[in-house]
């Protein structure tokens, strides 16, 4: 497949078979993360991969209950509005997964609190359009983000007072195929 098909046909999936991820595909997904460009090759990021059920379920419970206290926060009000913090408490409070029941899941790390976080998007594309190719379905979870508060957590990744997760990337093999959204053309102005 061309790069631009590649491009074209990715979708968020969020739902997964149950089968795990063979290792090296995991791998493989994970190299195109780190082969991102980054804003002077400062590279600012390292990445935690979890496919062990037990961890998954532990962290999946834990992502739950810090997003339903940062749900609660002024600064979650500021973020995201009141009315997406009140879209979003379902999600932290209700039965269903927030990781959607991946197999794996990556956690982008940034290194460096002062680094831009469009180089983590660039290293999290690399990955979702290799999982593409690979026929692996994935899902960018940025209500994965509260996870930093949680002291669980924090010890698992090793997470440094310099370090924070910036996303979190679920992966497995697609139950679905959504269809293409609309896109919007006109939105190019050539200068000539």
């Amino acid at each position: 497949m061309d790069i631009l098909e590649l491009i074209k046909t990715r979708r968020s999936v969020r739902e997964f078979e149950k089968r795990p991820i063979p290792r090296e595909a995991i791998e493989t997904i994970v190299q195109a993360g780190i082969w991102a460009p980054s804003s002077m090759n400062g590279q600012p990021w390292r990445f935690v991969v979890v496919g062990e059920p037990a961890d998954l379920k532990s962290i999946a419970h834990e992502a739950k209950i810090e997003l339903s206290n940062y749900l609660k926060t002024p600064e979650a009000e500021a973020k995201y509005g009141k009315e997406n913090c009140e879209r979003f408490m379902p999600r932290a409070e209700g039965e269903d997964e927030l990781f959607y029941g991946a197999p794996a899941i990556v956690f982008v790390i940034s290194t460096n609190l002062e680094s831009n976080h469009f180089d983590h998007g660039l290293a999290a594309e690399n990955m979702m359009l290799c999982a593409h190719g690979l026929g692996v379905g994935s899902c960018p979870i940025g209500l994965a983000e509260p996870l930093n508060h949680s002291k669980k957590v924090q010890k698992l990744f090793g997470l440094k007072s310099t370090e924070k997760i910036v996303i979190a990337l679920v992966f497995g093999y697609p139950m679905e195929k959504p269809s293409a959204t609309k896109r919007n053309f006109d939105v190019v102005r050539w200068v000539e």
